[in-house]
């Protein structure tokens, strides 16, 4: 069996630098494993091809890196065994045959419609026709389209696809873009300077495995995750420095004002991601036409064979 690797994700990685501090990977017989480091700023982001003076034009998200191939993490080239995505990209993913997903839990993050502090935006109502930053067929597309539509009319909803979360408040930082989806840590550098809050958005991560795990190694791998969430939630204070060395660019640490007061972005929840949960959220991005045709076509598999148990 091949080496078990994880890449963690930006917005979801505290719970796997515990684990591996803690030694719980090893304990719970994880032998042959990697977490490989991921320091984000160095590999996530991009200059903008178009220009300082024009917003960048992102059309790849997370569902197009999940079918490219579940178990590469294109930032580094790297095997990565477990991927964590948006519920909704690895649900379509899954749902082509791309890879697993994982039915015994799922995370919930931190996520929400920022203004600058100067805004004249007040209300969600206020976000009519505004121009909202989110990235392209990603959890922050998704979950800002489903918190919008339920106080906006489609034609009054316009959304603006510019890169990950980092890129985001970037743009928000040097007042680039009028609002913004936030998600994880960025929701809390944003708000220790001053930015506002208009809408709370739902956001849940699922867990996209590669094909060719063993799902024994899975289930090692999840309760080791288990573990360290539980020593997050007793006191999360020993462990924040991992949010400013992994899940933020060097760029953007004079933002931070106090490490101590970031709230622990994303946590796990040990609950099945159960058969109404997925064919819900399907009909829901089908109903959006959120994806083409042929890839609707192409992601028809069933929630018994999407997840691996």
């Amino acid at each position: 069996m091949a080496k078990f690797r994880v890449t963690p994700r930006s917005h979801s990685s505290l719970q796997d630098w515990v684990a591996e501090e803690k030694g719980y990977f090893a304990n719970e017989g994880l032998t042959d494993f990697d977490l490989v480091v991921r320091r984000v700023g160095f590999e996530e982001g991009y200059e903008n091809p178009l220009g300082p003076d024009q917003l960048p034009v992102q059309t790849s998200g997370a569902y197009e890196a999940g079918v490219r191939n579940p178990s590469t993490n294109s930032d580094l080239g790297r095997v990565s065994n477990v991927n964590t995505f948006c519920h909704w990209a690895v649900n379509m993913a899954t749902g082509g045959g791309h890879g697993l997903m994982w039915a015994h839990a799922y995370s919930w993050t931190i996520s929400g419609l920022y203004v600058p502090p100067e805004s004249p935006i007040q209300t969600a109502r206020d976000l009519a026709n505004v121009e909202v930053a989110v990235g392209y067929h990603s959890g922050s597309h998704f979950s800002t389209l489903l918190s919008m539509e339920k106080f906006l009319k489609p034609e009054e909803i316009n959304l603006k696809f510019v890169g990950g979360p980092n890129d985001r408040m970037g743009l928000l930082l040097d007042r680039k873009v009028p609002a913004a989806n936030g998600l994880g840590v960025p929701c809390e550098i944003l708000a220790q300077n001053g930015f506002r809050k208009i809408v709370d958005n739902s956001f849940i991560q699922g867990f996209l495995i590669s094909g060719d795990v063993d799902p024994e190694d899975a289930a090692r791998y999840f309760r080791a995750l288990r573990r360290a969430q539980q020593d997050i939630d007793l006191d999360a204070q020993p462990y924040k420095h991992y949010l400013l060395e992994y899940s933020i660019p060097p760029k953007y640490h004079e933002y931070v004002k106090e490490v101590e007061a970031l709230a622990v972005p994303t946590r796990i929840v040990f609950e099945e991601y159960t058969k109404e949960m997925y064919e819900e959220t399907r009909q829901w991005m089908d109903s959006r036409q959120l994806f083409d045709a042929e890839q609707v076509t192409q992601s028809k598999t069933s929630y018994e064979e999407a997840l691996m148990r």
